[in-house]
């Protein structure tokens, strides 16, 4: 299984706003379960979720593409939303969607080099 940048982003950062910073403290134990439970909950999603093709991706490529990085040396996903709240409805919406996701999930995994 690959991680995702979004997956870790939702695994870390629900578990240090639940408090698994302060674990050691016991009134810490039952925001570091929560915390767990996030993390697994999300890792269940990964695993279960349908990402788009490359097919679906191109299809896509004139709503979101890379631009390059920032002066930080992050990579830029352009995202065109309001021309894709004017042509995408019902299944192409959730297809744009998807295709958000993916190309976030790529990206990370490039970064990782996994």
């Amino acid at each position: 299984m690959h991680v995702a940048w979004p997956v870790l982003v939702c695994v870390v950062l629900p578990a240090c706003a639940s408090g698994c910073l302060f674990a050691f403290r016991p009134s810490g134990l039952l925001a570091l379960l929560q915390g767990v439970a996030a993390a697994a909950s999300t890792s269940a999603w990964l695993q279960s979720h349908p990402f788009a093709s490359d097919e679906e991706l191109a299809a896509c490529g004139h709503l979101l593409w890379w631009t390059g990085q920032d002066s930080s040396g992050i990579p830029v996903l352009h995202i065109a939303i309001g021309r894709a709240v004017n042509e995408c409805r019902g299944p192409a919406a959730v297809a744009f969607a998807n295709a958000i996701v993916t190309q976030l999930q790529r990206a990370v995994e490039g970064m990782l080099g996994e």
